[in-house]
């Protein structure tokens, strides 16, 4: 909260997309997942107290079969599609999975390299290459689990909580992330 000029209590907003719910309906755990503006890999080992760990499931790279325009790619440019799991090291509990697609042309060779090897999550990969990134606001809905649950150990009729934005570099789009993440997480915190 801030004041005006005139000492009037200023509310603050979000600029966040939430297609079909409310913000206040979601735990305050999830709250700070969709908000986050920083790396969720290190919200969520504050968050669970334990260091957090990729799980790589695939990373591939295949030529775009058409235009992309989320990412500004044409038809047959190389595209990094990246599927991966956040787990607690010691707890060996799934936080979060994501889909990342990438515009692999647009990255330092030595940055793809990581990015193929999978080991470690995209916050840290920014910060170690001193990529200097632009994250859009997030669009963020709910979902029904389906095959996705078994990434995250919840069953499949269990709500999600998506989130999808682009991250930018040098202004343009280079990575389309989509996140999910349990509505409500059955551990409870330490």
């Amino acid at each position: 909260m801030g004041t005006d000029q005139e000492g009037q209590t200023q509310s603050m907003t979000l600029s966040l997309s939430i297609e079909d719910f409310g913000l206040h309906s979601l735990d305050i755990l999830q709250r700070i997942l969709v908000t986050t503006d920083g790396t969720v890999t290190e919200t969520l080992a504050a968050i669970f107290l334990e260091p957090i760990e990729l799980v790589k499931l695939t990373v591939t790279v295949v030529a775009s079969p058409e235009p992309l325009p989320a990412l500004e790619i044409e038809r047959g440019s190389s595209l990094m599609q990246r599927k991966i799991v956040l787990r607690g090291s010691r707890s060996s509990t799934p936080y979060a999975y994501a889909e990342v697609t990438i515009a692999a042309d647009r990255l330092p060779p030595g940055l793809r390299e990581d990015l193929l090897e999978g080991t470690m999550p995209l916050g840290q990969l920014w910060i170690s290459y001193r990529l200097e990134t632009f994250k859009e606001r997030p669009r963020v809905r709910k979902r029904i689990a389906g095959a996705l649950a078994r990434h995250l150990g919840v069953d499949a009729d269990d709500l999600l909580i998506e989130r999808t934005y682009r991250t930018f570099t040098s202004g343009r789009p280079v990575f389309l992330v989509t996140e999910f993440f349990p509505a409500t997480y059955r551990r409870s915190l330490p």
